[in-house]
């Protein structure tokens, strides 16, 4: 702009007039404009009212049990394992790539290829190592109370921590195998499958999961024990009665389905006494009231109930007893008495398809769960015929040409391999050409032989090189 005395900076003008508002809001509400925001708010709004109107047939149920006597379940303190077991967690060192790797190296090279580096981490994790078995001679465990659970958020636990005292267990195991100590090696074997079950009992589905994995690792501790010549029967004898009457792997997966529906009942609770409560409130903004329009938070936990009462149902029968899961979301093919209505797996399915918050539900991934359930037992079978072929070996002078020769008087029956779809007795396979090991015992699981179980038993002196 210019004037007299020059050019000027141009004016901005900030403010509005009173007829300046007054022309905007008759422009805004113009019939044609208004009934283009009504249409493009109904386009908006009309998929989210469809499926809250589509969902919201899902008939509400109670939980198929009760949950008051798992909200006033109470372990003392001085019958709970959890006291020593967090404290050892805060003593552990961690164990970076490097070390990992020289652990699994150290487990098929022996204890002579054991580094340094090793060593001095296993001597800095002792305490906690001795922290952890006051822990493991507690008769209980519970990590949380369930009514002491956050039902907006995913309860912590030490899965972590309690490998690496594991880990430290294992090395400490070799050593004293090393020094033909075989009594303190047992006794820590004992400790370990013991710490397995303490860690996952009244715990929610991912502690069950850490349990399950780390009773894998006392397994392959105790299959190198009793290959040890300088054992007796009678040490092999008291072995197989502990594998088989008191360090069984326990039942786990169908108390932690019932501990998730603790939450739910919890969510109810909390929705009752506030129903500021309906949606999390760790949500916030469009997220919020998206949640809110299409009724997630309440159709969400209807949908899980059901799926509880489904996998109940079926999840604590042998495998081949089972029905099968329907496609994902993996629903067993058995319906649901709603006491209105007889859900189908189908119905359920495609209900579960439909939620979009609980896409993480414990109960759909408890396929998961299970299959590594089914596996752990078989494991152990295995590892009490492994002993029983010992026993055999020890009585008689050398292994049994086959697993017949064990029954009656090692076991009532040869193991079935409960992976294969009709029943088969586990694999035994002796004095196989050009292999380490003199036996073998397996398992062999249709899905792929990474899958498949197996215990080798006595060094093969006639091995190729």
């Amino acid at each position: 702009m210019m004037n007299e005395n020059g050019p000027t900076a141009p004016s901005l003008k900030l403010s509005s007039t009173q007829a300046d508002k007054l022309g905007f809001r008759a422009r805004l509400f113009r019939p044609r404009v208004v009934l283009l925001l009504l249409a493009t708010l109904l386009i908006a709004v009309a998929p989210l009212a469809h499926r809250g109107w589509k969902i919201s047939q899902v008939p509400d149920i109670e939980l198929p049990y009760a949950p008051q006597p798992i909200l006033d379940l109470v372990v003392p303190d001085e019958n709970n394992a959890w006291v020593e077991f967090r404290k050892a967690a805060t003593l552990v060192v961690p164990m970076d790539t490097a070390l990992h790797n020289d652990f699994s190296r150290a487990w098929k090279e022996g204890w002579a290829s054991i580094p340094p580096s090793l060593l001095k981490w296993s001597t800095t994790s002792h305490a906690a190592l001795e922290v952890w078995k006051q822990g493991v001679q507690k008769p209980d465990a519970l990590y949380i109370q369930a009514k002491d659970i956050d039902p907006y958020r995913a309860q912590p636990n030490l899965s972590t921590e309690m490998r690496l005292i594991h880990f430290a267990a294992e090395i400490e195991t070799m050593r004293l195998l090393d020094q033909d100590r075989f009594d303190e090696a047992w006794d820590l074997c004992r400790m370990q499958f013991r710490s397995a079950n303490l860690i996952r009992r009244h715990g929610p589905y991912d502690q069950g999961l850490t349990g399950v994995g780390l009773s894998n690792l006392p397994r392959r501790c105790a299959t190198r024990w009793i290959q040890s010549e300088q054992l007796s029967i009678e040490d092999l004898q008291q072995a197989f009665d502990e594998l088989q009457n008191n360090l069984r792997p326990e039942a786990w997966l169908a108390d932690a389905i019932r501990l998730y529906g603790i939450k739910l009942h919890l969510l109810d609770a909390a929705v009752h006494a506030s129903p500021r409560n309906w949606v999390n409130p760790y949500f916030r903004g469009p997220v919020r009231m998206t949640l809110f329009l299409s009724g997630e938070p309440v159709v969400g936990r209807r949908v899980q109930k059901l799926e509880i009462a489904n996998f109940l149902q079926c999840c604590e029968l042998p495998l081949r007893s089972r029905p099968r899961f329907t496609k994902w979301p993996h629903i067993f093919d058995v319906a649901v008495e709603t006491g209105t209505k007889r859900i189908t797996a189908v119905e359920l399915g495609e209900w579960t398809q439909s939620s979009i918050i609980e896409v993480s539900s414990h109960v759909r991934s408890a396929q998961y769960g299970l299959d590594l359930s089914d596996r752990e037992k078989l494991a152990h079978e295995l590892l009490i015929t492994a002993v029983a072929t010992e026993i055999f070996k020890r009585k008689n002078g050398d292994y049994p040409e086959s697993l017949s020769q064990l029954v009656p008087e090692f076991l009532a029956d040869i193991p079935d391999n409960t992976f294969a779809a009709a029943p088969t007795p586990v694999s035994y396979l002796r004095d196989p050409p050009d292999m380490e090991f003199r036996v073998e015992l397996r398992a062999p699981n249709p899905k792929g032989a990474i899958h498949d179980l197996v215990i080798p038993l006595g060094k093969n002196p006639r091995r190729r090189d």
